[in-house]
């Protein structure tokens, strides 16, 4: 079966991007909209990778790590403006994978999608 990544984001144009990048690729990305899902949507499919968006409304790093416990997912990125380090250094702290600023994950896309998902 091929790597899946779950992408959890509300920004349109963003995802846009993403899941086009990844389409190009031959890789497969699914997005989310509403983590409160979360756990369901892992525990239902199989994802090896969970990338999050930390514009998300209301999200908490923490309690997205705390959902994957038992899952398939075995890899996390987080992304969010370099601005809110805050939220950066919370992703950090809950035990994501790879924490970045969105500018590093736009200019990196495509390196990061091949190197988690083939």
């Amino acid at each position: 079966m091929a790597k899946r990544a779950l992408l959890i984001s509300t920004d349109l144009i963003f995802t846009s991007k993403i899941t086009g990048t990844a389409n190009a690729l031959g890789l497969q990305v699914d997005v989310l909209g509403n983590s409160a899902l979360l756990k369901d949507r892992v525990t239902a499919e199989e994802y090896e990778c969970l990338i999050v968006d930390l514009a998300f409304p209301n999200v908490n790093p923490a309690e997205l790590i705390a959902a994957l416990h038992n899952t398939s997912v075995r890899k996390t990125i987080a992304f969010g403006a370099h601005v809110n380090a805050r939220l950066l250094t919370l992703a950090s702290e809950a035990g994501f994978s790879e924490v970045m600023p969105r500018s590093k994950f736009d200019a990196t896309l495509a390196d990061i999608l091949r190197s988690n998902l083939e």
